[in-house]
């Protein structure tokens, strides 16, 4: 059984091998229960200033926000605000097939519902600021791609809805459930919702990499919201990784 230190050791001779090799950047923290094997950047967080990455550079996690729009609904459950087996017309009375929906099926990507990420004007409409209610509406008349619960689809959509009826049934916007249920209290301070008029300390600029970097397209924001719209450190979710195990996040603990 190899010893936490050479472990440590040849994790950091991956990660600068995987720098030079496939420019990658980056942070990364890695964890073994208690013990921190590896935590430390990669590359550059802006290169037109040549700002390193560290720990605690704030990066977009894309869809890794979907996490945190699944436990707003299991909070809003527990709460006695909704049921993940109810129809979505029990919340939303003029969404086409919401008899036939649950939000299990929305969490799940059994629902059905076409990807807007997949949408031909998608690289368009993802360059200006919108609501979610609106973006629900530019597929919610579409025809299902496939009988609620009989197949499985990735859907950025889906979870469009769900930050959507997040702030229909809690009366607050999305940021500001997250924020008051999970973030606040849990002391993640370094992350949160990407708007375009705050100025974000230590956050990484985007980029795309084919043999030389470039400046990652434009995106609005408010477009990914519930799917992939929130900034955090690799501190901080381990921070908020630690406290679902825990229990602290719900009710119930998600993990054995």
């Amino acid at each position: 059984i190899m010893d936490s230190e050479t472990f440590s050791q040849l994790l950091g001779e991956y990660m600068q091998t995987q720098q030079e090799v496939n420019a990658f950047m980056g942070s990364v923290l890695v964890v073994k229960g208690e013990e921190v094997l590896l935590s430390k950047g990669y590359g550059k967080a802006n290169l037109e200033h040549d700002i390193a990455n560290t720990p605690a550079t704030k990066f977009r996690i894309g869809s890794i926000s979907k996490q945190f729009t699944a436990a707003a609904i299991l909070k809003l459950q527990e709460q006695d605000l909704l049921n993940v087996n109810d129809p979505l017309s029990k919340y939303l009375a003029d969404y086409p097939e919401g008899n036939d929906i649950t939000l299990h099926h929305v969490l799940t990507h059994s629902a059905g519902i076409p990807s807007f990420t997949g949408f031909a004007d998608y690289p368009v409409f993802k360059k200006q600021p919108i609501t979610p209610e609106e973006i629900v509406n530019r597929f919610k008349d579409l025809p299902l791609e496939f009988e609620p619960s009989s197949s499985y689809s990735y859907s950025n959509s889906g979870y469009i809805l769900l930050a959507h009826l997040i702030e229909k049934v809690s009366g607050k916007t999305y940021g500001e459930f997250l924020e008051g249920e999970f973030f606040g209290p849990l002391g993640l301070s370094d992350t949160g919702e990407e708007r375009l008029e705050t100025v974000l300390p230590h956050k990484a600029s985007g980029y795309a990499y084919t043999g030389e970097y470039w400046n990652g397209d434009f995106v609005d924001m408010s477009v990914p919201i519930g799917a992939g719209n929130l900034y955090s450190t690799v501190q901080n979710l381990h921070q908020w990784m630690s406290s679902l195990r825990q229990g602290r996040v719900l009710e119930t603990t998600l993990f054995g």
